[in-house]
């Protein structure tokens, strides 16, 4: 958890599978992505990252059509 922290710390856009990847390389430990995956949500971290949604059109505002 300390090594997963450090590195969201530096880079807060890696998701499951990057700091997956990042762990297992950096460090030659066997981690699978569900573990990662249940850490994250453990240390409740998110990724800064578009949520889904974002591209639908709000009912509040006008569109402005000519």
């Amino acid at each position: 958890m300390n090594k997963i922290d450090s590195k969201f710390t530096e880079c807060p856009f890696y998701g499951v599978e990057r700091m997956t990847d990042y762990i297992n390389y950096r460090y030659g430990l066997g981690v699978n992505v569900k573990r990662i995956r249940r850490l994250y949500k453990l240390m409740a971290l998110d990724t800064l990252m578009p949520k889904p949604g974002l591209s639908e059109r709000c009912i509040h505002f006008p569109l402005f059509t000519q």
